[in-house]
C-alpha cells in the first residue's frame, strides 16, 4: 500500500575535509552531498539516478549510517534516524537493508553463502535458533532462484548473478521493509540484469517492499521506478514520476541523461531537443559556481554562471533546480 511515508531525506549533507598536499597548503571541502532532500513512501520504488561521482552511493552510506553525516536528518516513520543511538539504531536496521554494487565484495569470502545470509539473523536475534535459521536459508535461496542445498558453497563458486541473488536474499532474511540497492546490476551482463531487476520487482509484489533504487541508467530506472529524483553532483537538480521524466524531462542534465539511453524508435513528438551536452562531471573538489551543470550545458546563459537555481516545483509533483525552465 503506498502513501505512507517510510523514509524520508531533508538537507542531507556529507563534506569531506581534503588535507594539504604541503604544510603551508589550506584545508579544502569536499561536498560529496550537498543539501539533499527526497522521500520514499511504503510500497513505492524511488529511483535515484546520476552519473558516477554524482553523489548517490554516499546518500545509501548515510540513510545506513555507514558514513556519519554533515548535516540535514534521515527519519523512518518520523523518528530521526540520525540521532537516534547505536542500540536503537540497531534495531531499525531490521526494517532497512542494503544490496551492494559488486556482490563479490559485499560477501565474506571466509562464508558459505548460508553463513552469510543467516549473519543478520543472528545480529537481530529472529529466528532465534539454528534448526529455524537454516531452513529459512534455503527458504531464502530458492525464492531467489538458488538452489538451497548450495548453501554450503563460498561466494567464488557462483557466477556474478548468482552472488547478487544471495545478496538479495541477505537484505530479505530479517523482513526488511525498506531496500536500498546501490546499483545492483551495474557489473552484471545485459541478460543477468534483466532477470535480477524481474526478480526484485517480484519480490516487491510478493512482499510488499519499498525500494530505493540506485543508478546511472535511465533505461535502468524507468523499468523499476515509480518516481526519479535525478542527481548531479552532490544536488538534485530534478523529480518527478517516472512518466513525467521520460515525457517531459525538464532539466537538460536529464535529456542529457535520456539521450544516452540507445534508442530503436524516433522520439516522442514534442519532446525538447536539446544539444547534447559536452564533458565529464567536474570535479567535487572544485565545483563550478552558479548552477553545477552550466559548464557542460548547451544552453547556459550568464545567470547560469553566477546564480545557484532554486530547487522549485514547476508542476504539480515534478521540481526542477534551472533557471531556464
Amino acid at each position: 500500500m503506498t502513501g505512507t511515508r517510510l523514509l524520508e531525506a531533508e538537507g542531507l549533507a556529507k563534506h569531506f575535509k581534503l588535507r594539504p598536499a604541503s604544510l603551508l597548503g589550506t584545508t579544502r571541502l569536499v561536498k560529496a552531498v550537498d543539501g539533499v532532500s527526497f522521500h520514499v513512501d511504503a510500497g513505492e520504488t524511488l529511483g535515484l539516478v546520476g552519473e558516477s561521482g554524482s553523489g548517490k552511493s554516499t546518500i545509501a552510506r548515510l540513510l545506513m549510517r555507514l558514513v556519519p553525516a554533515s548535516g540535514g536528518a534521515v527519519r523512518w516513520r518520523g523518528e530521526d534516524v540520525l540521532a537516534l543511538p547505536a542500540d536503537r539504531f540497531k534495531a531499525l536496521r531490521r526494517d532497512m537493508q542494503m544490496i551492494f554494487q559488486d556482490p563479490l565484495s559485499s560477501l565474506n569470502p571466509s562464508y558459505t553463502v548460508g553463513e552469510s545470509i543467516e549473519e543478520p539473523m543472528i545480529v537481530h536475534g529472529a529466528p532465534p535458533d539454528r534448526t529455524s535459521r537454516r531452513a529459512r536459508v534455503r527458504e531464502l535461496m530458492e525464492q531467489v532462484g538458488l538452489d538451497g542445498s548450495q548453501a554450503a558453497k563460498y561466494p567464488h563458486e557462483f557466477s556474478g548473478g548468482q552472488r547478487q541473488r544471495i545478496g538479495i536474499a541477505r537484505a530479505l532474511a530479517v523482513d526488511a521493509k525498506l531496500i536500498i540497492a546501490d546499483e545492483p546490476v551495474s557489473s552484471l551482463d545485459v541478460s543477468i540484469q534483466a532477470q535480477v531487476l524481474n526478480l526484485m520487482q517480484d519480490l516487491k509484489d510478493r512482499y510488499g517492499l519499498s525500494y530505493l533504487f540506485i543508478a546511472h541508467d535511465l533505461a535502468v530506472v524507468k523499468h523499476m521506478s515509480r518516481r526519479v529524483a535525478v542527481l548531479y553532483l552532490g544536488r538534485l537538480v530534478e523529480t518527478a514520476t517516472s512518466a513525467e521524466i521520460y515525457r517531459r524531462p525538464a532539466h537538460p542534465y536529464t535529456r542529457m541523461l535520456l539521450q544516452a539511453i540507445p534508442r530503436a524508435r524516433v522520439p516522442t513528438p514534442g519532446t525538447p531537443r536539446t544539444p547534447p551536452a559536452t564533458g565529464e562531471i567536474p570535479s567535487p573538489i572544485d565545483p563550478p559556481g552558479g548552477c553545477p551543470f552550466h559548464t557542460r550545458c548547451p544552453l547556459a546563459e550568464t545567470r547560469c554562471r553566477r546564480d545557484v537555481p532554486a530547487f522549485r516545483e514547476i508542476a504539480p509533483g515534478h521540481h526542477a533546480a534551472c533557471h531556464l525552465v
